[in-house]
């Protein structure tokens, strides 16, 4: 696997520094988007730590005189924190604020596992905004979707749809992670206001309907606040079928008809023919009872 830093040509052509720093100099990533461990898995690490010794030094870089801002090791030195120690191996790199952003995001993607979606689509949305960054101040590297799918291994039409639902509501995030809604469901209901991603949450909220692609479709294409949810959720109607498709079906039921002495019995007891009841099948089949 490519390393980071040769991503960035940051082993040729930025400073790397590897030594210990006061705890009391160094501040989390403001905004970043991937969550802290849980407590119980950061006792877990701790315990580790304590055991084996901080086997990689946490990344920062320099922001002031004497501060110092995590790049990547949010979770070890929150750990090293919780072991009481005062200073931590650090290696310090020096980064744009553009590049720290992409630093920050790879280095999680390629480390962590079990990844919540919610955690991708913040995620690449900041990297694809860094990356644009870089491009307006003439950096053409990695200004693209195509090769931020190149290092993820992720489809662009994927990737485009991760970065549009930036613009989801909490709520909707959430349903992402239970994966009670479909990344195809997620960017049509991103593409609404806030307000009306509201609406529909609440009324999921107290109901049990599950969303469909084509109900979110018909709302994003009739943006009109006054009409009711109920205009567009749970009224859904099958595609009618096509006449050859009704034919086809009517020839079977009535292929396996045939081999039957009752329906020969039953035609002859009622004064039917097939005629009739070739038109009365396919009544059954356009109603959707068949």
């Amino acid at each position: 696997m490519v390393s980071i830093e040769s991503m960035f040509g940051l082993e040729e052509t930025k400073e790397t520094n590897v030594r210990e720093l006061s705890v009391n100099k160094i501040f989390p990533y403001p905004n970043q988007p991937f969550m802290n461990y849980s407590e119980e898995r950061l006792q877990e690490l701790a315990d580790d730590i304590k055991a084996r010794g901080l086997d990689n030094p946490i990344v920062v870089r320099k922001i002031s005189e004497q501060e110092y801002q995590i790049i990547a090791g949010h979770n070890r030195f929150n750990a090293v924190k919780r072991l009481g120690w005062n200073r931590i191996p650090v290696n310090i790199k020096e980064l744009t604020d553009e590049e720290a952003m992409i630093y920050l995001v790879q280095s999680n993607l390629l480390q962590r596992t079990n990844i919540k979606e919610s955690e991708k689509v913040k995620a690449y949305a900041l990297r694809a905004n860094a990356l644009k960054k870089q491009g307006q101040k003439g950096q053409a590297k990695y200004n693209s979707l195509e090769k931020i799918s190149e290092s993820e291994q992720v489809k662009p039409r994927t990737l485009s749809r991760y970065i549009a639902c930036n613009n989801l509501i909490p709520e909707f995030l959430d349903l992402l992670d239970e994966k009670k809604i479909s990344l195809n469901i997620g960017e049509k209901l991103a593409k609404l206001s806030h307000k009306q991603q509201e609406k529909i949450a609440d009324y999921l909220a107290n109901s049990e309907h599950k969303l469909t692609l084509s109900e979110v479709k018909s709302i994003a294409e009739n943006q009109d606040e006054s009409l009711e949810l109920e205009d567009f959720i749970g009224t859904e109607k099958k595609t009618p079928l096509s006449d050859d498709k009704i034919d086809k079906k009517v020839n079977k039921i009535l292929n396996q008809l045939t081999e039957s002495v009752d329906y020969q019995i039953f035609l002859s007891q009622d004064s039917l023919n097939e005629e009739k009841v070739t038109g009365l099948l396919k009544v059954l089949i356009i109603e959707g009872i068949l």
